[in-house]
């Protein structure tokens, strides 16, 4: 029998109508008989006691078998039911936030950690004489955060915080430390950069596939480090900050390792067809991984000023939270590459041709350079930055006319941040809010830019609108974001988050977590029709065409791939609408 358990603390709530008056105290599960077992102890978040109470339980699918619990009645006849209530025995009519409710329910399918939609204890509280369930509200040991406007469609977003770190930490390259919480990914390639005799291990793998692409990289990075910096409350709120800091810190001991000297910097290991030629675990890689690199020979403006602004961003963070000679580091490294990227200009895929195939810069490195120039003024307030914003990227900043914000193109990035820093009194944000008043949605309400990564593409934008929210307009940006999100999240029918909500991904196009625990893992793997043997939690897929059409199937991989830069606007959303208290 394969068995392995999880502990979980339960934050926030999973709907507004539901009152999920509970506390989870721990939560287990295992495969058994082809059917999945959960194993749950829940107790009342109450204060005093509750009479004539009962437990009214909705569950994320049907029951595969009758539930097993013990201090209840209403247990029989309950095979075949998503939605259930149990009564007290003759010896437990009143009960306090002691009481123990334990149950073992049976489903056909593994609904990983998020298997209630809804658990409330109803009843007569002894404080009030109100009734729990007809009064709507209950009072409680813990402080919540509080919902204001609608709460329609809302999602337990802690929950979902956590589990994008943890995809995060399954993407990891190199030798895994010792709090490594993804048991099932090892160390793995260790002998990067051996081929130019450098060691240039770690870092993230970019997708479902093992290439390190730098670009990209880069940019996921500094999204989650602004993120981490307008949204500090939020991640701290969620329980996540400190795991959010060890996001940053893998991305950016990285780049340290890259950059070699002042004008070289190693932007891509791995060969993107070698690497495409090959399905099964990072560990047991056998082609090549050749390392490429820009200098002043061959340089590469767009992941030079990108990676300046990962390492200045970053150096904000780090400075926040108290790190500050990691932040000095971090900040020489951003300072070096800015002047890199701006003394030898040069497109990146030029320089790096493999990258080309793969991550072409279509928008060139001048909305790069314009980026970096903003986060070194933010970081240092040194004016020359400023001036070098001003004096060659401005017009253009707030004259360009994009629809949307991605590893490429940072024109919309600029024109917020630009917004943020109050650098000259123009209205940079016009062309965001009239980009988001526009038809480009999709029939369920997804706005869609294009079909490759329709998800992140909505997602980023979510992000910049929380961002905008704190600038002008807070109402519009914030009923962008949140509808946003939660179409992701279960609005529209069905999760696109592996791991959580209501029907998520199974089959995402990632290699790693298509393997067995233990066994051989090859293109058979791929071919599988089954669902991934390990699940990828947290990760974003794609997402769906412009119809709300969605295949979860691995070779589908424009709409089932996860990547990196997927969820770092995702990410930094989810935690800006935690700190906004929005349900």
């Amino acid at each position: 029998m394969y068995q392995f358990f999880i502990f979980v603390l339960l934050l926030g709530n999973v709907t507004c109508a539901c009152l999920n008056n509970f506390k989870q105290k721990s939560q287990s599960k295992w495969k058994e008989g082809g059917q999945w077992k959960i194993r749950a102890d829940v107790s009342p978040d109450i204060v005093g006691f509750l009479t004539d109470w009962k437990v009214e339980i909705v569950f994320a699918a049907p029951l595969a078998k009758d539930i097993e619990v013990w201090v209840v009645n209403g247990a029989g006849w309950t095979n075949g039911k998503s939605s259930i209530v149990l009564t007290p025995k003759s010896y437990n009519r009143r009960i306090s936030d002691r009481f123990t409710l334990s149950y073992t329910a049976t489903f056909d399918q593994d609904l990983g950690l998020n298997h209630i939609k809804c658990l409330q204890f109803c009843g007569k509280l002894s404080q009030t004489g109100k009734q729990t369930c007809s009064t709507g509200t209950l009072p409680s040991k813990a402080p919540t955060t509080t919902n204001k406007g609608s709460c329609s469609g809302s999602y337990n977003y802690n929950e979902v915080l956590e589990k994008s770190i943890l995809f995060y930490e399954a993407q990891r390259s190199g030798k895994l430390p010792s709090d490594q919480r993804v048991k099932w990914r090892k160390d793995s390639a260790l002998k990067d950069g051996s081929d130019v005799g450098l060691d240039l291990s770690g870092g993230y793998y970019d997708a479902g596939d093992y290439v390190k692409f730098g670009f990209p990289m880069a940019s996921t990075i500094t999204v989650l480090a602004w993120g981490m910096l307008d949204f500090k409350d939020g991640y701290k709120r969620a329980g996540q900050y400190d795991h959010g800091l060890k996001t940053l810190k893998w991305g950016t001991d990285y780049f340290i390792k890259c950059h070699t000297s002042k004008y070289e910097f190693y932007g891509q290991v791995g060969e993107g067809d070698l690497d495409h030629a090959f399905w099964g675990r990072p560990e047991e890689m056998t082609m090549k991984r050749p390392s490429f690199k820009i200098d002043t020979k061959n340089p590469g403006s767009e992941i030079a000023a990108e990676t300046a602004a990962a390492l200045t961003a970053s150096s904000l963070v780090f400075r926040e939270s108290g790190d500050t000679a990691y932040a000095d580091k971090l900040l020489r490294h951003g300072k070096d590459l800015y002047e890199f990227a701006t003394k030898y200009r040069r497109a990146y895929h030029v320089s790096i041709k493999d990258a080309q195939k793969f991550y072409k810069s279509y928008s060139g490195f001048k909305d790069e350079l314009a980026w970096a120039s903003l986060w070194l003024y933010k970081a240092t307030k040194d004016k020359s930055y400023a001036n070098a914003y001003l004096q060659e990227f401005d017009q253009e900043v707030y004259n360009i006319d994009v629809g949307e914000f991605s590893w490429d193109n940072k024109w919309m990035g600029a024109k917020v941040l630009a917004s943020q820093l109050k650098i000259t009194g123009k209205d940079y944000l016009r062309n965001l809010k009239t980009l988001l008043q526009s038809s480009k949605k999709t029939p369920k309400g997804l706005f869609f830019v294009m079909k490759w990564g329709s998800n992140r593409h909505a997602a980023n934008l979510a992000f910049l609108s929380l961002v905008a929210s704190r600038i002008k307009d807070s109402a519009f940006y914030e009923k962008f974001a949140r509808e946003q999100l939660n179409y992701m999240l279960g609005d529209s029918g069905r999760s696109y988050v592996v791991g959580f909500g209501m029907h998520p991904p199974q089959r995402p196009h990632h290699a790693s977590s298509s393997c067995p625990l233990y066994g051989k893992c090859d293109w058979s793997n791929f071919n599988s029709p089954k669902r991934n043997p390990m699940t990828l939690y947290g990760a974003l897929v794609g997402g769906p065409d412009q119809n709300d059409r969605y295949k979860d199937e691995r070779d589908e991989y424009v709409q089932n791939e996860v990547t990196c830069d997927y969820n770092a606007g995702f990410q930094s959303a989810l935690a800006g609408l935690i700190q906004l208290g929005k349900c």
